[in-house]
């Protein structure tokens, strides 16, 4: 089951930055992202959990982190998630490695 995606972008022209990231839960214990600067095909990583209730909040910490940086959602009608018709090939984001170690979410989001 997906739930909502939701959308941010980092824009500064006096750093040269022109960026989106997106974040959503799936399957009640994934925490998904997708990030890349606007204009080339970008990264995504997926993170699991062992429940709903942590996986929510690991989403929001990230969230939080991101908007702490100057992201800054987009909602409403400014962003419409677009779906690929049937004849466009359905995206398929590669897996990302297995963590083996514990890492901090902010050296983990600023790969982000």
């Amino acid at each position: 089951m997906m739930y909502d995606i939701r959308y941010f972008t980092f824009v500064d022209p006096s750093v040269n930055a022109n960026k989106f990231w997106e974040i959503w839960l799936d399957n009640d214990v994934n925490v998904c992202a997708h990030w890349r600067r606007i204009g080339t095909s970008g990264q995504s990583r997926t993170w699991s959990f062992a429940t709903k209730g942590i996986a929510v909040q690991e989403l929001h910490k990230m969230v939080s982190y991101k908007l702490n940086k100057g992201y800054r959602e987009v909602t409403g009608e400014a962003f419409v998630k677009r779906l690929p018709d049937d004849d466009e090939p359905a995206i398929d984001f590669p897996k990302p490695p297995v963590a083996r170690r514990k890492t901090k979410w902010s050296q983990v989001l600023d790969q982000c």
